[in-house]
Order: structure tokens, then C-alpha cells, then sequence
């Protein structure tokens, strides 16, 4: 496996434990996404739908070769995974999500899927020597 998949599947095994507290317990966020599609009618309930949709795009595209379109479509899986916390975090207070089990499994989570775009376009670039 090339590190570009490596980083990629720790990002997304972060982004799966992110932690969103409950009444009683914290969930952890792969349940929450599976949960909210059940949620009739909440604004939450469509961009846990597009994270699931992201989380299905990037399975299938792991295995295709590095293009312009390929890297497009992986920024746009970012922001697709983005979304559901996004609207999390702008329709509560943003005090509330200050702990660790957030915190930590967001952030992991953002740099290493930044850090596997990285290595995306690296080996796009260099494919792209190479035919040269």
C-alpha cells in the first residue's frame, strides 16, 4: 500500500470516531450518519446523506488512475464529508464541541485527508512525467 492510502483510510477511520455528545452517551459519528438518514425532514438528515454518497464515491474511486478529473472528484468527497459537521457546528454553540473526543478525531481527520490529496497530486504529477 502507498501512503497516499495509508493516510487516506486513517483519515477516514478518524472521521468515522468523531464524537458528538448525547443526552446520556457520545455517539460516534459513523452511527450518527447512519441514524440521520432515518430523520425525516431535518436540513442534517441531506448532508448526512451526501457524506454517506462521499464515503461511497471514494471507495469506488481509490482504485482508478490519478486524473485532473479523479483529483477534482476527491476534493469534492472532502467537502461532501465535510458537510454534516459543518452544519453541526454552525447550528449549536461551537462551545459545545470543545472536547477531546471531537477535537482530536476532527483534526486527525482534516490533515491527514489534506495530506493524502497531497499525495494524490504527487502521483498524478509524476504519472504525468513519466508519459512525457
Amino acid at each position: 500500500m502507498n501512503p497516499k492510502n495509508i493516510l487516506r483510510a486513517l483519515s477516514i477511520l478518524a472521521y468515522c470516531f468523531i464524537l458528538f455528545n448525547g443526552w446520556f452517551i457520545s455517539l460516534p459519528f459513523f452511527l450518527i450518519l447512519i441514524f440521520a438518514v432515518f430523520d425525516l425532514g431535518t436540513r442534517f438528515q441531506i448532508f448526512c446523506i451526501l457524506a454517506i454518497i462521499g464515503l461511497i464515491l471514494l471507495i469506488r474511486i481509490t482504485r482508478m488512475a490519478k486524473t485532473k478529473k479523479t483529483l477534482f472528484i476527491e476534493l469534492i468527497i472532502f467537502i461532501l464529508l465535510l458537510s454534516p459537521i459543518a452544519e453541526r457546528l454552525l447550528s449549536v454553540n461551537i462551545s459545545l464541541f470543545n472536547y477531546p473526543g471531537f477535537i482530536f478525531p476532527f483534526s486527525t481527520f482534516i490533515i491527514l485527508y489534506i495530506l493524502s490529496l497531497f499525495f494524490s497530486l504527487r502521483e498524478f504529477i509524476t504519472e504525468k512525467e513519466k508519459v512525457i
